[in-house]
């Protein structure tokens, strides 16, 4: 009896149908990431820059890096899990995460600028932070771009 009601159970779970795919879903997903996640975190990551552009205190900006990694991350499951319903919510999305991986990228390259700073190999850091900060720029371009074809507003 036991065994009928476990199968039985399994079965209906392998068969029910899979969420709905919904333009709403993705950017509300997105609007999460951005409101609660990646936004927050890249806002103290620009405090954390210019702090470090004035006091040359790499530490609290490495801070600010590893934060933004890990909103990234956050971010990514989040609006990875969703599916979109029509073609301009998936470019977007598409875009969006792309945005995610390319960012993900830059920030590790400034973690390994802001580590050879500390090691005080100081020209290599700045061709580093300076090729990190040319990545960033098409990251932010991706993220405009994205938000656009989502028909969101930056935050």
């Amino acid at each position: 009896m036991r065994r009928t009601i476990l199968l039985l159970t399994v079965a209906f779970l392998l068969l029910a149908p899979a969420a709905g795919a919904s333009d709403r879903s993705v950017k509300a997903a997105i609007r999460s990431a951005e409101n609660r996640h990646f936004g927050p975190a890249a806002d103290a990551f620009a405090r954390a820059s210019r702090r470090f552009s004035q006091t040359s205190e790499a530490g609290p900006f490495r801070r600010s890096v590893k934060r933004l990694t890990a909103a990234v991350a956050t971010s990514q499951r989040i609006v990875a899990r969703e599916r979109a319903s029509t073609a301009r919510v998936r470019r977007g999305r598409s875009t969006f995460l792309t945005m995610l991986i390319h960012a993900r990228g830059a920030l590790a390259l400034y973690d390994a600028g802001l580590r050879q700073w500390q090691a005080r190999e100081r020209a290599a850091a700045a061709n580093t932070l300076a090729r990190a900060a040319a990545r960033f720029s098409r990251v932010d371009r991706e993220e405009r771009r994205a938000l656009k074809l989502l028909g969101l507003k930056r935050s």
